[in-house]
């Protein structure tokens, strides 16, 4: 299986600071939170979630211009947040400010 592709909109609710690792590529880390009605079963559904979202790299300057509470539209993929959790995050391989 190699399909891993997520679409989310929402809004900005956490910024962490920009960090550099040591081969010099910068990263930050966002909390977007989501509020849609999606159709399950034929039946509108209210739905929310919270999703901690990772950006790397030349994305890393669209953040910086982020604010708590703007809207976007994030396009990614899915991975584990660390090797010590399988908890996934999205990383952002697009990110759109609406």
């Amino acid at each position: 299986m190699e399909t891993n592709r997520v679409e989310l909109s929402g809004r900005v609710d956490a910024i962490e600071a920009i960090r550099t690792s040591p081969a010099g590529v910068p990263s930050v880390r966002l909390e977007l939170a989501h509020e849609s009605t999606q159709i399950e079963a034929g039946h509108p559904r209210k739905v929310q979630c919270r999703m901690r979202v990772a950006v790397v790299g030349a994305q890393v300057d669209r953040v910086a211009g982020l604010s708590i509470g703007d809207s976007v539209v994030i396009r990614g993929f899915l991975a584990r947040a660390s090797y010590r959790s399988e908890w996934p995050v999205l990383h952002a391989t697009e990110l759109k400010v609406i």
